[in-house]
Order: C-alpha cells, then sequence, then structure tokens
C-alpha cells in the first residue's frame, strides 16, 4: 500500500476530483458506510486546506482515504481527523499509525516549506460513533478523553470546544444527533470500550482527544514532510482517469 497527501486544493487533482469522489464513495459502500457521493465529496474538498490523504494499492487503486484539519491552538496545532474510511481488506493492519505518522510530517512539512519553525502537535481529535477508533487513537496517544467512564477533565472539554468541527454539549462529549444517517454498531475486543459507545443513539456520536502523539513511524513522518515540500505535483494515476468525470 502507499499512502499519499496532498492539500484538498492541490492543483495536481484538482482536474479529476469527480474521480478521486466516485472511488471513494465506492470505498465507503465496501466498508459498509452509509454515505452519498455529495457527502463524500464534501468532505473530501469543502475545506480546501484540508490534509486530503489516499491509500492506493499496487494497481493505484484508491483503497482508503482521510481527511484531516489542522486546527491552531494557543500557537499549537491539533490535528482534527474529519473522516476516515478504509476497504476491509486493509483495516487492522496498522494502516492508521502510518497514516497519522504521514499526516504529522505533512503538517510539519508545510511549515518547513514557508520556511518556518514547525507548530508543536498537541494531539489528535475526532468525532464518531465507531469504538475502532477510540482503539486506534488510544495505541498512539499518550492520554485519551472521554475515559471509559465518559468522563473529561474541564481543560480538554475547553480545547474540544475551539474545534469548529465539533459541537461540544457536555463534558461527556456526547455530540446528539452528529449524523443524518445511522451508523453501524461494530464492536471491538475491548468490552469498556463497547459499554462506552453502547451508550450513544445511532446518530450521536463521542468526540475523542487524544493527547501526546507516541509510537509514530519515523519514516512516515520524513514521508509526509516530503509530500508537503513537492509543489504542484503529477498524480500517476491521473492518466488513468477521465478528467471532470460524471458520476
Amino acid at each position: 500500500m502507499d499512502l499519499v497527501c496532498y492539500r484538498a486544493n492541490d492543483k495536481s487533482i484538482s482536474k479529476i476530483k469527480n474521480y478521486i469522489s466516485s472511488q471513494c464513495l465506492k470505498v465507503a459502500n465496501n466498508a459498509m458506510f452509509e454515505t452519498t457521493y455529495e457527502d463524500v465529496q464534501s468532505h473530501l474538498f469543502g475545506d480546501e486546506n484540508a490534509i486530503l490523504t489516499l491509500v492506493f494499492d499496487e494497481n493505484m487503486e484508491i483503497k482508503g482515504f482521510a481527511i484531516l484539519a489542522e486546527i491552531e491552538i494557543e500557537d499549537k496545532i491539533l490535528l482534527h481527523l474529519h473522516g476516515m474510511v478504509l476497504e476491509p481488506e486493509i483495516q487492522k493492519s496498522g494502516v492508521f499509525r502510518e497514516l497519522i505518522s504521514k499526516n504529522v510530517g505533512f503538517s510539519q512539512g508545510t511549515y518547513i516549506e514557508k520556511d518556518e519553525k514547525p507548530k508543536e502537535i498537541l494531539g489528535l481529535s475526532a468525532r464518531t460513533h465507531n469504538p475502532a477508533v477510540y482503539v486506534a487513537i488510544d495505541k498512539i496517544c499518550d492520554e485519551i478523553h472521554p475515559n471509559l467512564q465518559g468522563e473529561a477533565p474541564d481543560d480538554i472539554v475547553d480545547i474540544l470546544r475551539k474545534n469548529p468541527f465539533v459541537k461540544v454539549e457536555g463534558s461527556d462529549l456526547v455530540q446528539k444527533d452528529a449524523y443524518t444517517l445511522p451508523k453501524i454498531n461494530s464492536k471491538v475486543s475491548e468490552n469498556g470500550i463497547n459499554e462506552l459507545f453502547d451508550g450513544i443513539n445511532e446518530l450521536d456520536a463521542i468526540l475523542i482527544l487524544g493527547e501526546g502523539l507516541k509510537n509514530l513511524d519515523e519514516d512516515f513522518v520524513k514521508e509526509g514532510a516530503i509530500d508537503a515540500q513537492t509543489i504542484n505535483r503529477e498524480l500517476d494515476f491521473a492518466e488513468q482517469v477521465e478528467y471532470d468525470r460524471v458520476v
């Protein structure tokens, strides 16, 4: 698998947005993630400064994607996982760690490109109905909120209130009616995490904040920094698709 990071407004992908959107919708459908083409395209390209990561197989077919936003809070960067879907065949394969590692490098490389000192990464946040996301973030962070009792300290709640992509309604970090379509209630091996997510409705989400990123893959961090410093790249798979494809 090959992971490549882009800015959503990268010129090298501007003419094949429709193709990327249709391929990512296919990934979502295969992963049993209920969504629409319009919703996928909005997530992928709605924020032109977002980091878009595509996961390719050896045939340059898209097998997964992620969208992360950078939020500046007190001169630090909070990475927000705005969306991520992986084909079932590559789930639980370590791709999440590699993906976050590459995004950390990409974020820092953006400052290096501008001859500026990279900002410290405050942590990783997400809004999710999927307990597997909680498990994945927990593995690469020193501390995760909320805890298994659904509690978070006031300073964590305050940080999440500064995140424009989530709506903090209380210290339990549950966002009511976060989705328009019901989400699959998947299970993980840790019963305490399952119980945490069993306590919310099918349209609700839990807001997660992982502090202190750890166990990152340094090779992928370096690759991400290189991606950020490559201007006006040509995509290897661009020649394989019809520009401005109508879906």
